[in-house]
């Protein structure tokens, strides 16, 4: 139905072509493009490219983010120190930082996967430091640590 409604709208040209072409120019222009590549380049190139940005900033997240988290989890002053600075910036949309990113970067993969790790750094800094609150100081579960021996054998 829909297909008929256009291919009326561009026959009768109620619409200047330019705006609305008719159905088997938009086919043909697909298929044009199809053969010659997005924008002259492998229609699979923007998404590989998009998919390494997002594996190289998610590796960076979690080698970086783990460890805070960890460390902000075990100690009070670590986490007195990181938690204003992680809770300063996490509720702010990561595309707000686009410009700054875009100023001090440029417009290269260095502003585009520093974006993407700031949307996951948060995230992961604070599961990791959720995990570690979750569990017991010495690491053993809670009826463990009850045991007369349980803390002696934390070494604290």
């Amino acid at each position: 139905m829909l297909l008929a409604v256009w291919w009326a709208v561009a026959a009768l040209q109620l619409i200047s072509p330019l705006f609305l072409p008719p159905p088997g120019g938009a086919a043909e222009a697909y298929h044009h493009r199809r053969a010659a590549g997005l924008y002259g380049c492998d229609a699979l190139a923007a998404p590989a490219a998009s998919l390494t940005r997002i594996v190289i900033a998610l590796l960076a997240a979690v080698l970086i983010g783990v460890p805070v988290g960890i460390a902000m989890g075990l100690n009070s002053t670590v986490r007195g120190i990181l938690d204003p600075l992680i809770e300063l910036y996490r509720p702010v949309p990561p595309l707000a930082y686009l410009p700054l990113m875009v100023i001090w970067f440029g417009i290269g993969e260095t502003s585009k996967i520093l974006l993407i790790y700031l949307a996951i750094f948060a995230p992961v800094a604070m599961s990791a430091l959720a995990g570690v609150k979750a569990r017991s100081r010495c690491g053993f579960a809670p009826p463990v640590r009850w045991a007369p021996a349980g803390r002696r054998c934390c070494g604290w």
